[in-house]
């Protein structure tokens, strides 16, 4: 080790022992080795400005993070607070250079929520529910009977079965169609149709109507279309989703101008779309002929609107667009054979053949003639969660045909499931359905609030007339009508229908007496 000199000692050799001890930290011409003055051997506010020489310090000298805020003198300190301030900062920055960055490792759906608003100066996050809205004119409106909104008759259209065939993962708030709305007037409507009902998403498909008109013009009408349609839901947190207008079979030759009208318009939702980072869902693609811009054979009667072929083919497409947009599972159906908290009579088809004529499940009434009726167990993909399905076959082509259930209200009431008007329920089952032949093959599902003498007191009919082949979750909820003193479904067939229709986990559950938050609004 390293030492002094001892005085008296060391004769003949203390030179080198001094030599050696200064070697640690100089150089031999002298100079202080590198590295040999640390932190440790500074004082504090030892190194002051003048005592370094001019530019001695560097940016490569100074380690990164090595000078922090509190480092800095007070009236620096407070200069620099005043130059920005936080939410000054955000505005200005966030949009942009924290967009840049993170742009290609973020979601679409990250990137809608975080950015697009923000950056196009609207305030509020878009919500991430399922619940959604169709806004539209007579191509949404088409097959059904909204007339009375508390009682709709749901056909084979669009809305409807987006809902049905996406197993209630796009969750059916309401369908906002109406026959020959433009976009002006779908704006007119906004507020009371779509923004009341609080939905998470709202589907818009506009145009058709204002493309083979002289005013407004175009332009005017892609203004009202993203300032009075589009912002409006974005202020609000709705989410919207644009969908392209469908061809029109001839126009191409005989309304030429109707023609480049349409396709600006398509031209126009796909910019809207990029720039607020919206989801569009290509209809007009999943109907059109690219060969000749008419609508696909089988796709259209009048060539303007769909068909239910139409219409599946724009509901297929439309789940597949939207898949990532919504969660992953859609509305719980029942799955315990024995809860108490579901109104439906053996909702799992596990107790046997004990209904009419011991020819119907137990718990059901109705037609034993005419139909085969069964109890199947499920197959491997088949959707059935949990156990049998209920299978009807109509084999006699001449008579209607209907299988329900039917529960009284007072005798729910002593079962535990008290009832008020005004309370809401949730009706909800699993459904496969074969192809009718033509129009007049057709199967019914009805909701039905029934009075003391069996009549109708209020309907509602989530499958309407249902024709094509197809397979999904029906969900409804809607509120006990004043007269009400039972509940009932029914299941029919057209008197010439020969179709099969399974159905499996019954549920209806009265959310109000149960204290559940309703899933569709109002």
């Amino acid at each position: 080790m390293a030492r002094l000199p001892q005085p008296g000692g060391d004769a003949g050799n203390w030179g080198s022992i001094l030599n050696d001890y200064l070697a640690q930290s100089h150089k031999s011409d002298g100079t202080i080795k590198d590295n040999s003055i640390g932190a440790a051997q500074l004082q504090d506010n030892s190194v002051t400005a003048s005592s370094l020489a001019p530019s001695s310090v560097t940016n490569a000298a100074i380690a990164n993070d090595a000078v922090t805020k509190t480092q800095l003198a007070p009236t620096l300190r407070t200069e620099l607070d005043a130059k920005i301030t936080d939410s000054a900062a955000s505005a200005t920055f966030a949009p942009i250079a924290v967009q840049t960055e993170v742009e290609g490792r973020l979601s679409e759906e990250e990137l809608l929520s975080r950015f697009a608003p923000q950056s196009l100066g609207i305030s509020r996050a878009v919500r991430s529910g399922p619940l959604t809205v169709f806004l539209g004119d007579s191509i949404f409106q088409n097959l059904n009977t909204l007339t009375n909104p508390a009682q709709p008759l749901l056909g084979e259209s669009f809305a409807t079965l987006v809902s049905l065939r996406s197993n209630q993962r796009v969750l059916y708030g309401r369908n906002a169609g109406v026959t020959n709305n433009t976009v002006q007037d779908a704006v007119a409507r906004l507020q009371t149709d779509v923004i009341a009902y609080a939905p998470d998403k709202c589907v818009i498909l506009l145009g058709t109507n204002n493309t083979n008109q002289a005013s407004p013009t175009m332009a005017d009408t892609m203004l009202a279309y993203e300032n009075g349609l589009i912002r409006p839901l974005l202020e609000a947190g709705i989410d919207p989703i644009i969908c392209t207008i469908p061809p029109r079979t001839g126009i191409r030759t005989s309304e030429p101008a109707t023609y480049r009208k349409q396709s600006t318009w398509n031209a126009f939702l796909h910019g809207l779309a990029n720039k607020y980072r919206l989801l569009l869902v290509d209809t007009y693609a999943a109907l059109a002929d690219p060969a000749t811009g008419d609508y696909k054979a089988g796709f259209s009667g009048d060539n303007i609107h769909p068909t239910k072929t139409g219409y599946y083919a724009m509901s297929s497409a439309f789940i597949a667009a939207v898949s990532s947009r919504y969660p992953a599972d859609g509305v719980q159906l029942e799955k315990d054979r024995y809860t108490s908290i579901n109104l439906a009579v053996n909702p799992l088809f596990l107790e046997g053949m004990g209904g009419t004529g011991n020819l119907l499940p137990t718990g059901y009434q109705g037609s034993t003639m005419g139909v085969t009726v069964t109890v199947e167990d499920p197959t491997v993909g088949d959707g059935l969660e949990a156990g049998r399905w209920l299978k009807i076959v109509k084999t006699d082509p001449a008579t209607q045909k209907t299988v329900s259930w039917l529960r009284s209200l007072a005798a729910l009431t002593t079962t535990g499931n008290p009832f008020s008007v005004g309370d809401r329920i949730s009706w909800g089952f699993r459904y496969k359905l074969t192809a009718g032949t033509d129009a007049t093959t057709y199967v019914t599902v009805a909701l039905r609030y029934t009075d003391s003498g069996g009549a109708n007191v209020k309907i509602i009919t989530p499958v309407n007339q249902f024709q094509y082949a197809s397979e999904g979750v029906v969900y409804y909820e809607s509120v006990i009508p004043e007269g009400c003193v039972g509940l009932r479904l029914d299941l029919s067939f057209a008197p010439a229908s020969l179709q099969t229709i399974m159905v499996g986990q019954m549920t209806a559950r009265n959310l109000t007496g149960l204290g559940l938050p309703a899933l569709t609004r109002p």
